[in-house]
């Protein structure tokens, strides 16, 4: 089950009542940008995704599924837990990489694209931004 914080669940539970971010800003006192920022969260949880864009901003819409609140989150061990049947998905959300590919990654990220990056590592570009995107992991 995926474990949400307080904010976290305000948030989702604003999505799914159609609310704008910035009513959603409003309601639980965080400014839009912060709001942004666990949406990100919940995209990457399966908990939301973006449905379009109107005039600069994003459109979202909540996916039904079950959660947890906690009061705090280890950040450090804070992981997205996804439920699915898709296999790639999966796969990518569990590669690992050797410490000459972490090498290789932590002397290349800023200055070669992602892409590039993929296939030095013999990885995919989707196995790659999950690993830069892991909270509390050494990138």
């Amino acid at each position: 089950m995926i474990q949400l914080t307080t904010k976290e669940a305000a948030i989702y539970e604003g999505i799914k009542a159609g609310m704008s971010l910035r009513d959603i800003a409003v309601q639980v006192g965080i400014h839009r940008v912060t709001v942004s920022g666990h949406i990100s969260f919940l995209i990457a949880a399966g908990l939301v995704e973006k449905t379009g864009k109107i005039d600069r901003f994003f459109t979202y819409r909540a996916i039904p599924q079950s959660y947890e609140i906690v009061k705090h989150k280890n950040k450090k061990n804070d992981r997205v837990i996804v439920d699915t049947d898709d296999q790639i998905l999966r796969e990518a959300l569990h590669v690992q990489l050797t410490d000459e590919q972490q090498l290789y990654l932590d002397g290349h990220r800023q200055t070669q694209k992602r892409t590039i990056l993929a296939k030095k590592l013999g990885i995919t570009k989707l196995q790659l931004n999950f690993i830069l995107d892991k909270p509390g992991e050494r990138v």
